[in-house]
């Protein structure tokens, strides 16, 4: 049961965190047409990685990774969630978008890993 929840956990997360560069209506006002394609492409990449990390991830039993996972993936969630409060009090700052979107990356890249992991460790 626990493993089902921490398997959820993470999955919502890595979604929310997936959202993340695209929060802000204002600051996307501001942004380039770059930065707006790659927050866009982020949150699309985000639900067909989440999407498919449900449909044939998941265990059985709990590893050291799981935990390791979900640790990193609130941590980065807590920064971002930093980020978009400082950028709504002190204006858009486009340093700041593009770390939000290097954040999301990493995110997603270690949801892959988890995916992946949950495969090797089956």
């Amino acid at each position: 049961m626990i493993t089902f929840i921490c398997d959820i956990l993470i999955c919502f997360i890595t979604l929310g965190i997936s959202f993340m560069p695209a929060q802000d209506e204002k600051a996307l006002k501001r942004a380039t047409n770059i930065v707006k394609n790659i927050s866009a492409f982020c949150g699309l990449a985000g639900i067909l990685i989440v999407g498919t990390g449900i449909y044939i991830g998941g265990t059985i039993e709990m590893h050291g990774y799981i935990y390791v996972v979900l640790l990193i993936q609130s941590i980065i969630f807590g920064i971002l969630i930093l980020i978009g409060v400082y950028m709504r009090k002190k204006g858009y700052s486009l340093f700041l978008h593009i770390i939000t979107i290097i954040l999301t990356i990493i995110a997603l890249s270690i949801y892959i890993y988890y995916v992946i992991a949950s495969f090797l460790y089956y």
